[in-house]
């Protein structure tokens, strides 16, 4: 666990779970040449990649928010999310809201306990419009649905606060309805985009796209847009499968990731 406050607003990520992959795995539209020369700083002696699941507990001082809940807890699978809320002096009870950023599994599998209840009874669950009619239509048994049924979900389609300094922002490509958070407090500010960013090469490389990026020219864009901004608010940026948190920096007319 990793904590990085954003003012009088404590950040905490949360690895759910780690792996390794090939570089054209991750990106396999990008050409050979191009992508082994930028990935080259980012591979093991194998020529892997390294990448995390991760979620984020966001602290107010009044508030508790849950950025994606990780996956489905099972007897053979740990649970990270849950250990870290006790770290916290919290259970699942104390959550006041629950952002969505996407549905793919490992964002969502633990909004559902096992007994497929929902997992944060108290909590609202903030999820792009696009996003839930997009799981509806094409997921019938998908977590949310159980979610939905509770009463407990509240649809975004535009930038919205879910509680005083935190805020969702539409950015879609990813999915349909991908949606990310931002944290203020004072002139402090983070920028948490889920699965817009895949990987630490796509802070100078915006425009690649990953593998699961379901719409790929809407997803590069939004990666520009929020790289961009990013950079000029010098947010400190939390993606969920970079290791790294850090803030973008531009460097002779490129684009770095600083770790903080």
């Amino acid at each position: 666990m990793d904590d990085h406050p954003i003012g009088d607003i404590d950040v905490r990520v949360v690895i759910n779970g780690r792996g390794t992959g090939r570089p054209e795995w991750m990106f396999p539209t990008v050409p050979h040449i191009d992508l082994s020369a930028a990935i080259a700083p980012h591979v093991d002696a194998d020529g892997r990649i390294s990448f995390v699941y991760s979620s984020v507990i966001v602290r107010t001082p009044d508030r508790v928010v849950l950025v994606d809940a990780g996956f489905a807890v099972t007897d053979r699978r740990a649970d990270p999310l849950a250990d870290a809320l006790v770290d916290l002096g919290l259970d699942a009870a104390d959550v006041d809201a629950v952002v969505i950023t996407h549905g793919h599994a490992d964002h969502v599998g633990g909004l559902v306990d096992r007994r497929r209840r929902p997992a944060f009874p108290r909590a609202r669950h903030h999820i792009g419009a696009a996003e839930l009619e997009h799981l509806l239509a094409t997921e019938p048994s998908h977590e949310i649905v159980v979610v939905r049924a509770a009463g407990l979900v509240e649809t975004v389609d535009q930038a919205d606060w879910v509680v005083p300094g935190v805020r969702v922002l539409p950015a879609p490509g990813h999915t349909p309805g991908h949606i990310v958070v931002e944290v203020t407090s004072g002139h402090e500010r983070a920028l948490l985009v889920g699965d817009a960013v895949a990987h630490e090469v796509n802070i100078p490389e915006a425009a690649w796209n990953h593998f699961s990026d379901e719409r790929d020219e809407p997803a590069s864009s939004t990666r520009q847009r929020l790289v961009e901004y990013a950079a000029g608010g010098d947010h400190v940026l939390i993606a969920s499968h970079m290791e790294t948190v850090g803030r973008v920096r531009s460097v002779s007319g490129r684009h770095e990731l600083s770790p903080v």
